[in-house]
């Protein structure tokens, strides 16, 4: 496998600095892009974009990851705002127009061969809007992929569910038996501003899920066709748009979520039980993998594992399926 940084520009002339991944072997014919997803760059949280990148490289993938304008390597200088509202021009396609540029780099320095585009959070909303834009690309892989828009007024706490934070106090309970910690407690050596916060948005997080399924058996049939919020967070009203696009457009759609991240808990209420029983003619227009015990960003060595082995699965039977090398 050979490894070459790479240097293409934005639709402003900015550079932009990546990373290709060629495989030593003859290529397949689809090429691989990566997304920006946020602030880590073309590295991605716990290096997931190089690891899943090399492996795709050996398995006779050509691929790119690259730092999109104003992050990482790359130039520009990005605005000074609130990181939600950040995110959330990132939810509204704030980097599409630099995915469009890495394919026509990739075209230009590989042929004009299908398109794979990759991303986690932020970056897979990137993707699925790209997709649905653009009909160079045939296939997108969304990890952990935001339903939902970001911006200042949203509360995160509201939005996480129990479980999040009954992982956070697991310790916290256990120490309870352990004299040790009693000692710790009263001497005022313990972690009172966390555990507060914590004990406050399980508090917050149990009311919300209360009250929206309150909200969900007093709505009738006809109001639940104008769901629009979840969690106190505006649906984001791109997501669908972009899904029936490439519903209909017949994209190959992979998506994969953590069992315990609060965005499959929001793409789950949102999109299978909400959208899904209203569009029953889509039902088999995509690939859903949820990895029980993960996290959003798949934190565990074993989870980074089992998420490789589902995208690559996927790729390769995807691509052998479709006449691929």
């Amino acid at each position: 496998m050979n490894e070459k940084p790479v240097v293409f520009t934005d639709k402003e002339g900015q550079h932009l600095v990546g990373i290709v991944h060629e495989p030593e072997a003859t290529p397949r014919d689809e090429l691989v892009i990566f997304a920006f997803g946020g602030v880590m760059g073309r590295v991605a949280q716990l290096r997931q974009y190089v690891n899943l990148a090399r492996l795709l490289a050996r398995e006779g993938f050509i691929t790119l990851r690259f730092d999109s304008h104003h992050m990482g390597d790359s130039e520009g200088e990005l605005p000074r705002c609130n990181t939600k509202t950040y995110y959330g021009t990132i939810q509204t396609g704030r980097y599409v127009p630099d995915v469009s540029r890495a394919i026509d780099f990739m075209h230009a320095r590989y042929g004009r061969r299908p398109i794979v585009l990759i991303a986690l959070c932020g970056g897979a909303i990137t993707v699925f809007l790209t997709a649905s834009q653009d009909p160079r690309v045939k296939r997108a892989v969304m990890l952990s992929v935001p339903v939902a828009l970001d911006d200042s007024s949203v509360d995160y706490t509201s939005r996480r569910g129990v479980a999040d934070y009954w992982q956070t106090l697991r310790p916290y309970m256990f120490k309870l038996t352990k004299r040790e910690y009693w000692k710790r407690l009263l001497s005022g050596k313990s972690e009172y501003d966390r555990i507060y916060h914590t004990f406050k948005g399980l508090a917050a997080s149990g009311l919300a899920q209360l009250q929206r399924r309150y909200e969900r058996d007093a709505k009738s049939e006809e109001a639940q066709e104008t769901k629009e919020t979840i969690g106190g967070a505006t649906l984001n009203s791109r997501f669908f748009s972009a899904f029936e696009t490439c519903a209909l457009t017949k994209r190959d759609m992979l998506f994969v979520f953590g069992g315990n991240d609060f965005f499959y808990r929001e793409f789950k209420e949102a999109f299978e039980e909400d959208f899904l029983p209203k569009h029953p003619e889509y039902r088999d227009a995509f690939t859903l993998h949820v990895l029980p015990q993960a996290s959003h960003m798949f934190s565990f060595p074993l989870w980074q594992s089992q998420l490789q082995d589902i995208v690559r699965n996927w790729l390769v039977k995807e691509t052998t399926s479709t006449g691929g090398s």
